[in-house]
């Protein structure tokens, strides 16, 4: 949940970048977890260990991290956000934009990566036809990095899409170039020429969007709550069935 921060005037090397994927790995177990919690997988209740082999085992899951965060994001998104301008040539070039990037669904994911997560992060790029694009990304897979003043300004931030072998390309993108490499288990590895480009939005091409200061998710807070109640219901369906049995 903190925010990662450096001295304005720092070299990017591949060990920095390195350090910094190690050092965000406690925060995407983080993230991965909210999700698993919001997905119906309550890992507390899935792992629960049961000594007696024949006694009822049942592990039961509620729905209040969905329920919660659907509500948050009906209750914002569910009139579409709409735009106003007296420069009409202004608003039909934004109206075109959004259609062709599929804006309200788009923004539907950052609510919702937002309300889950504690943050959310949005990626523009050039596609392959020169048209400006944004994406809601993944929230595990991006670290942003702050200059360590009172600004904050954003300095850096990395991308790295891993796959099920932990193998995958680590992007780096900086207010000039965006670079990529190769990872393989976690390790940093040669750079992908093909892959590195310039960046023409002349900044970090990352929007931040904060649930709130502390960076927590609408659910986060009552987990021990949710917990509680699975292990309870599942107690009471355990019971119910020994004794009708």
């Amino acid at each position: 949940m903190r925010r990662f921060k450096l001295d304005r005037d720092v070299v990017i090397t591949k060990d920095l970048i390195q350090n910094l994927i190690e050092e965000h790995s406690e925060e995407r177990r983080r993230i991965l977890e909210m999700k698993d919690y919001y997905n119906g997988q309550n890992k507390a209740i899935k792992n629960r260990p049961y000594t007696d082999i024949n006694k009822p085992s049942n592990r039961l899951y509620s729905a209040y991290p969905s329920y919660i965060t659907d509500n948050f994001v009906g209750y914002v998104l569910g009139h579409p956000i709409s735009y106003k301008s007296n420069n009409e040539a202004l608003l039909e070039q934004l109206n075109l934009s959004f259609l062709y990037n599929d804006e309200i669904d788009n923004n539907t994911t950052l609510a919702q990566e937002q309300s889950i997560c504690g943050y959310a992060y949005e990626l523009l790029y050039i596609d392959e036809e020169g048209n400006v694009r944004f994406k809601a990304i993944d929230t595990e897979d991006m670290i942003v990095v702050y200059e360590n003043t009172l600004e904050e300004k954003e300095l850096f931030a990395i991308r790295y899409v891993l796959d099920q072998e932990d193998k995958g390309i680590v992007y780096v993108y900086t207010k000039e170039n965006i670079e990529a490499y190769s990872i393989d288990k976690g390790m940093l590895g040669a750079i992908i020429e093909e892959e590195c480009q310039s960046n023409f939005f002349i900044d970090v091409p990352v929007c931040t969007y904060e649930n709130n200061r502390q960076r927590i998710g609408d659910f986060e807070k009552v987990l021990s709550l949710i917990n509680a109640y699975d292990f309870a219901n599942s107690d009471t369906a355990n019971d119910f069935e020994y004794f009708t049995n």
